[in-house]
């Protein structure tokens, strides 16, 4: 099999950042967020499969989100169980800004809490060791990839989380086996996709019932392979071999492709940033007028009501917005203030100025599907714009920012989770593309 050039140094080569792959830190820079970034993208493959997905990319650094606002990060069970009542709640509080995330942590938070109450509970985060033989905290990023029935889960972190000491006899007493797939070890159980109800765990004493990012504890087929600072999984042969593939170099990865380092580089520019980046939603999915009235009003909805919708939505528009390559949506915190990022890759800067241009004169405007108020009117939102253009005559990528000062009283990524909302819906009117 033909051995390709290892994707993660070329990937900092290209955007003129060093090879050491230390994770984010309270001192972080662009090329601590970018390296972070960066490894976690040399894991997915750049398949049709993946890139068809709704959302292609969803990324989290909780340690990031922990520094970001001085939050204590813990590091352990053991030391989380010692902090005391301010503590726990300066990071509970700190790390309840995601949502839908990889590892679910909205669920899981509040088991936490529980735990402090009741000291033999295995909810919330505890039931990891018994799952995958690790520590939720050695776990410092995820990503999930693509979407059902072919979704993948890549978790990244130090050597705690790649402990196969630790990991496999876990495993083994789960039914798995391992086997070598050239050269990675791969632990897995039963056929593609397939749920055993004998392999769920019951609930524990109060309960509850645990989840876990490979889906063990509620009886799915895995595939886990045990990759260089990082553990990935799926349900199904396919992907895993592809995630190994991009892992040894056999097969191209996002971060060989243009388009998603352009953007990578973009949402991490030190130029512009000087604070943390906390997640981040990759997409290559085009809106137009008739799908976000399709997915606004729903399927109840007749044909001639999604027509005249999509006209209405068409005319509210102020200015026309260029098809993109990729489109992200990211979370940052800088300073005392949250600030979410639209980016929009293109071929040419006279598109991504033009584009630029038209989301930040629309996104003020924007009425979330669950939320039915004016970002404008809902946030206290300063909006700006920039275009970030990738070395070597690379894309040229549009920028849109949307910034609001840290509210003590409320719960932190407010902003971005708004916005979320209409990623994962898929009715961001302010990405309405124009018709070709």
């Amino acid at each position: 099999m033909r051995q390709r050039t290892p994707t993660l140094p070329l990937f900092l080569a290209v955007i003129g950042v060093g090879i050491c792959l230390a994770g984010p830190s309270a001192g972080q820079s662009r090329s601590d967020d970018l390296r972070a970034l960066g490894q976690m993208l040399a894991l997915v493959p750049d398949t049709v499969g993946v890139r068809q997905a709704p959302i292609v990319v969803d990324y989290v650094d909780y340690r990031a989100i922990e520094a970001a606002v001085g939050a204590p990060s813990p590091g352990s069970l053991e030391v989380l169980d010692s902090l005391s009542a301010g503590q726990f709640k300066a990071w509970s509080r700190a790390l309840s800004r995601v949502e839908f995330d990889p590892l679910d942590l909205a669920n899981a938070l509040p088991g936490e809490a529980l735990a402090r109450a009741v000291p033999y509970t295995t909810s919330g985060l505890r039931g990891y060791p018994g799952a995958l033989g690790i520590e939720w905290f050695a776990i410092d990023r995820a990503l999930a990839i693509g979407g059902p029935p072919a979704r993948g889960t890549v978790l990244g972190g130090g050597d705690r989380l790649t402990d196969l000491r630790s990991i496999a006899p876990v495993l083994r007493g789960r039914d798995f086996e391992v086997q070598s797939m050239n050269g990675t070890l791969v632990w897995h159980r039963f056929d593609d996709r397939e749920i055993r109800a004998k392999a769920m765990d019951g609930p524990d004493d109060l309960g509850f019932r645990n989840t876990d990012p490979f889906g063990i504890q509620s009886g799915h087929a895995a595939r886990i392979a045990a990759l260089p600072g990082a553990l990935a999984g799926s349900r199904d042969w396919a992907l895993i071999a592809d995630i190994v593939g991009a892992a040894d170099g056999t097969t191209r990865s996002l971060a060989d492709n243009s388009a998603y380092r352009a953007a990578a580089a973009a949402i991490t520019d030190d130029g512009r940033y000087g604070g943390m980046l906390v997640r981040a939603l990759f997409t290559e999915r085009q809106f137009t007028a008739g799908s976000v009235s399709r997915n606004k009003l729903g399927s109840s909805a007749g044909e001639g009501q999604r027509e005249v919708f999509a006209e209405v939505l068409e005319s509210r528009l102020k200015s026309e917005l260029p098809p993109y390559r990729l489109a992200v949506m990211a979370d940052r915190q800088e300073g005392p203030n949250e600030v979410a990022l639209v980016a929009l890759v293109y071929g040419t800067r006279d598109e991504a100025e033009a584009a630029a241009a038209a989301v930040s004169s629309r996104v003020g405007d924007y009425a979330p599907l669950l939320q039915k108020v004016p970002l404008a009117d809902a946030f206290s939102l300063s909006i700006g714009s920039h275009v970030y253009q990738a070395p070597g005559g690379g894309p040229a990528v549009a920028v849109i920012t949307m910034s609001e000062p840290v509210k003590p009283e409320e719960r932190p990524g407010r902003l971005f989770r708004t916005l979320q909302t209409g990623f994962f819906f898929l009715e961001p009117e302010f990405l309405i593309v124009s018709a070709q």
